[in-house]
């Protein structure tokens, strides 16, 4: 096999062991620290998942392990702890790598013909956690209400609409089943360890705020192209590999089936990290802009369904 094709696992098996312990040993903690060390508990908390999500994000391109039973299990407990079922969120990102950039998934750009409102509200609520908060709700929505219902909801909103295109209706059972794993699983942890509930959705919240910023940074103000429109950004040593190199968006995008450890191998001269995080998340303030460039995406199809 190609060394940059390799899957490492045994590398990726202490990974996501040792993401597991500080996860829980973080919830443990939640219940009884205080003062100075709950902010020191939310940040080391919300490194700790946003890492476990770039492990997901791995599973999800079937990267994490190279045996896919064991990658889609693993990916599918980790997402308890997004908390979300996995089933769903493998089939939007995969979506998303097929819209990236066209006309069904722009969020820093609206159109005439679009209520501007309503745009801004969707733009401004990826910076503040909104995102994330809608991950959370869909767990709800999916035990509760039947799929096709779902679709019809969502009809009035285009990149909504275009993602339920991509979610199998065959996976329906799946994804309820495991949106009932995450509502027993949060319920069991805030009642049986004795966490208050505000603590523990405080705790969340803040790893919920860093994790919908993440989902879109490394896409503002990008080309309008499904391949080129993304950016690779400057995380520093540390952050590199506790997020498992995920500041190498652009080459992700352009080379999707390498796994993390080695996106930096087969990065090429134009895909260059001259920018930091810190900055391109600033620029985001500046919002969504006005536009009459519309973009067919070219890639779409059946491809994400699985």
């Amino acid at each position: 096999m190609n060394p940059v094709r390799e899957t490492p696992n045994r590398s990726n098996v202490m990974i996501v062991a040792t993401q597991l312990a500080v996860v829980c040993g973080c919830i443990v903690a939640c219940r009884i620290v205080t003062g100075w060390w709950w902010i020191a508990l939310c940040v080391v908390f919300l490194v700790a998942m946003n890492s476990v999500y770039f492990a997901i994000h791995e599973a999800e391109h079937g990267l994490l392990f190279s045996r896919r039973q064991v990658n889609d299990l693993v990916g599918t407990v980790l997402s308890l702890f997004l908390p979300a079922s996995y089933t769903l969120i493998r089939n939007v990102h995969l979506a998303h790598h097929i819209h990236n950039r066209s006309d069904e998934e722009v969020f820093d750009v609206y159109f005439r013909e679009d209520p501007a409102w309503w745009k801004k509200l969707q733009f401004f609520g990826i910076l503040t956690g909104g995102f994330w908060l809608a991950v959370v709700m869909s767990n709800l929505a999916l035990a509760l209400i039947p799929l096709r219902w779902l679709g019809r909801a969502l009809e009035i909103d285009r990149p909504s609409a275009a993602v339920m295109r991509y979610l199998n209706r065959r996976n329906q059972w799946r994804m309820r089943g495991e949106s009932w794993m995450v509502l027993i699983l949060h319920s069991a942890i805030v009642f049986w360890l004795g966490i208050g509930f505000v603590r523990y959705a405080v705790m969340y919240a803040a790893f919920g705020v860093s994790w919908s910023t993440l989902q879109y940074v490394h896409h503002y103000a990008t080309c309008r192209d499904v391949l080129r429109g993304a950016k690779n950004l400057r995380y520093g040593p540390l952050l590199d590999r506790l997020w498992l190199n995920h500041g190498w968006h652009l080459t992700h995008h352009l080379h999707p089936t390498v796994p993390w450890l080695h996106l930096q191998q087969v990065a090429g001269e134009e895909e260059p990290r001259t920018e930091s995080l810190v900055s391109a998340y600033l620029k985001m303030w500046h919002g969504p802009v006005l536009t009459d460039e519309h973009v067919r995406n070219q890639y779409d199809g059946n491809v994400a369904q699985s």
